[in-house]
């Protein structure tokens, strides 16, 4: 499945928004869509989600698009800070008439897309809050990279590397790339060599944008 969006922001004051599902393989689907808070093995609608997706169950022929509307409950939601939602599509492939007995392997997929509930407090856009991490390395074995994010966004990164002599030594992360507002998370650095910490290190992140594009910020980075 192709879905028209990478993650859907859902500003205050809005009550509905949509995204366009299309089937992209040769074969017809069953598709079933919620919302919930991001459990991978969850496969039903979140009763902490103040989100709804209609139709919850559908399906599309090989090239079909099909729109799902978004419905906001007006639930209320933090006001200082961006609350995190996923919408999750599980795709089922059609079974043709006459298969049902034979021996056959049937494969379903799950997709996840993040939406954000944004309130109207949050002034700067995500570029001038990705702008205000700050980071350090602690010097224990093996390095790490702390990071604390200052603004009431959800910051998610493609890349976090730290350069060195022309050398860039990427940030790892147990799940992803991602500082959830005023948070501060440790990230690995299990590449970067001991003795290269000092003056002259420069931090890169590859920001992700509200439009799924990447954004490169670079600083400094303290010690």
């Amino acid at each position: 499945m192709l879905v028209d969006k990478t993650r859907v922001i859902f500003h205050e004051g809005e009550d509905t928004q949509g995204i366009n599902v299309m089937n992209i393989n040769a074969y017809p689907a069953f598709v079933q869509v919620w919302v919930d808070t991001g459990d991978i093995n969850n496969f039903t609608q979140s009763p902490d989600a103040p989100f709804v997706l209609i139709p919850p169950i559908f399906n599309l022929r090989a090239d079909e698009v099909k729109s799902v509307k978004i419905i906001y409950d007006g639930k209320k939601l933090a006001a200082d800070r961006e609350s995190l939602f996923w919408i999750n599509l599980y795709e089922v492939p059609a079974v043709k008439t006459g298969l049902t007995h034979q021996q056959y392997l049937l494969m379903s997929m799950k997709t996840q897309l993040k939406l954000i509930y944004r309130p109207k407090s949050l002034r700067d856009n995500v570029t001038a809050a990705g702008e205000s991490v700050s980071c350090t390395v602690e010097d224990n074995a093996p390095l790490a990279l702390v990071c604390r994010n200052p603004s009431g966004y959800f910051l998610s990164y493609n890349d976090i590397s730290v350069s060195f002599r022309g050398h860039r030594y990427q940030a790892t992360a147990e799940v992803d790339l991602m500082l959830p507002p005023f948070s501060t998370q440790r990230f690995g650095l299990k590449a970067l060599p001991q003795a290269s910490l000092g003056t002259g290190n420069n931090i890169t992140f590859r920001l992700i944008n509200d439009a799924g594009e990447r954004e490169e910020i670079s600083h400094a980075l303290n010690r």
